[in-house]
């Protein structure tokens, strides 16, 4: 199992917005800036990165992905995705690299009770199926 499956994974089973999941893809997905490092005060590690060196950007602040449905929707960018609710039910369908011919090679789909993070698991499955060397996500 990939590390972008144990995520989509970790976030299917998620009741709420959780920001060390956040954190977790915004590695994953090779969108902590170089020169960065996670924060650790008094030995608890915190939600945003320390820059390395003294710069006019001292931290970088993880997009909040899990609970968030624009900082989701910059994992998918332009490409085609669907997300309805009926009864409780948020249904989310994300088609990542569409080539009109042969359908999707990313393709996912999630069904939960929350929007944002049926979507995001979703983005997260869709990504699995995407070679590694193109993966990577958009930057707010």
């Amino acid at each position: 199992m990939s590390d972008l499956e144990k995520l989509a994974a970790r976030v299917e089973a998620l009741v709420g917005p959780d920001r060390e999941v956040d954190i977790s893809i915004s590695t994953a997905l090779g969108l902590v800036p170089a020169a960065y490092e996670r924060a650790v005060i008094h030995d608890k590690p915190h939600p945003y990165f320390w820059h390395v060196e003294d710069t006019h950007a001292p931290y970088w602040i993880p997009p909040r992905f899990t609970g968030s449905l624009d900082d989701v929707r910059t994992l998918i960018g332009d490409e085609e995705w669907d997300l309805s609710t009926q009864h409780c039910i948020a249904r989310a369908t994300v088609g990542i690299e569409r080539d009109y011919q042969t359908s999707w090679p990313g393709h996912g789909e999630h069904a939960g009770n929350d929007p944002v993070l049926a979507l995001l698991a979703a983005a997260l499955r869709a990504r699995t199926l995407i070679p590694s060397s193109r993966r990577g996500g958009r930057s707010a």
